[in-house]
């Protein structure tokens, strides 16, 4: 039963590419749990932006994320549980704030890189076990999206059927 969506092909892409994202999550996790600092690896990203871009607002690190603010929140809330992240008034702004790596933060993130480059290479491995490079058909296919939505690309081919239908 657990496959049940299975049978429905691609109409159920997002419930795979959650399925495939749930494993990496877990897989990336378990893999960055060897380091010293132990950081889960949804915060990797976070971690990363902050350490190359950083000091930033929420809002900032949400956009470049393309992330909600509301998630950016329950990232920055771990990160801060972790001591990862510190906080200052922004000069410019004194009603915002600007988050930024600590020590630990730092240490952490250059973790991930190193791990991240060897995650790279397993991941090429893997793309050629599987005959498909799926980061670089992921990346085609939100482009594509991007240009003309899923919805618009239904309304369409629903438009087409109900002609032919005629």
């Amino acid at each position: 039963m657990a496959q049940f969506f299975d049978a429905y092909g691609p109409a159920f892409l997002g419930l795979q590419l959650h399925k495939l994202l749930s494993e990496i999550d877990r897989s990336g996790t378990e893999a960055l749990s060897k380091t010293s600092t132990r950081v889960p690896s949804r915060l990797s990203s976070s971690l990363i932006y902050l350490k190359h871009c950083g000091p930033c607002s929420i809002t900032e690190l949400a956009q470049s994320l393309s992330m909600s603010h509301q998630l950016i929140g329950q990232r920055l809330e771990l990160l801060r549980k972790h001591k990862l992240i510190k906080e200052r008034v922004d000069p410019n702004d004194g009603r915002k704030s600007l988050i930024q790596l600590s020590a630990l933060g730092v240490k952490a993130a250059n973790e991930i890189e190193s791990v991240g480059k060897i995650a790279a290479k397993v991941y090429v491995q893997l793309f050629d076990e599987i005959g498909i490079d799926v980061f670089d058909g992921v990346v085609k296919l939100r482009r594509a999206l991007n240009d003309r939505s899923l919805d618009l690309r239904i309304r369409e081919a629903a438009k087409a059927k109900n002609k032919r239908a005629a």
